[in-house]
């Protein structure tokens, strides 16, 4: 584990090339060690715009350990990045399991164009609370 610490201290002193050799060795040493491919995935993705080779980190992570917050919110941004926004929210949702949640994005085309993509996801079953209405609700003293 020697060469994935050594790692995220190259990566914290914004080492970026020499993180990235360190978590290659490590992934060679410890093919096992999933926080190797999250942080080899957060040098390609943020460090050097590689979102398809941090994608595979991320899955390589996610395959040794299904539910791990980090690989699944970081691969949740990679998406986002690429584009792929109800893959995005699938993880985001796997990630912090809500009942309800709505991911809106708005994409720059070109010449002044946006689009606006929003995606959600609903647990099974879970339905919205009917609203109240504060202005209807009768009058309280604030003391006791």
């Amino acid at each position: 584990r020697l060469l994935y610490w050594r790692g995220i201290a190259h990566h914290s002193l914004d080492m970026t090339d020499a993180a990235l050799a360190d978590y290659n060795a490590s992934i060679s040493n410890e093919p096992q060690n999933h926080y190797a491919f999250i942080n080899r995935g957060i040098v390609e993705s943020v460090h050097r715009a590689r979102y398809e080779q941090a994608l595979h980190d991320f899955n390589r992570a996610l395959a040794m350990v299904p539910r791990d917050p980090d690989a699944l919110g970081n691969r949740a941004a990679v998406q986002i990045r690429l584009h792929h926004l109800a893959e995005a929210a699938s993880d985001l949702a796997r990630a912090v399991r809500p009942r309800y949640m709505r991911l809106t994005a708005r994409f720059y085309v070109r010449g002044g164009i946006f689009t606006t993509v929003v995606a959600e996801s609903r647990k099974r079953g879970w339905r919205m609370a009917e609203c109240i209405d504060l202005d209807n609700l009768p009058a309280q003293a604030s003391t006791r």
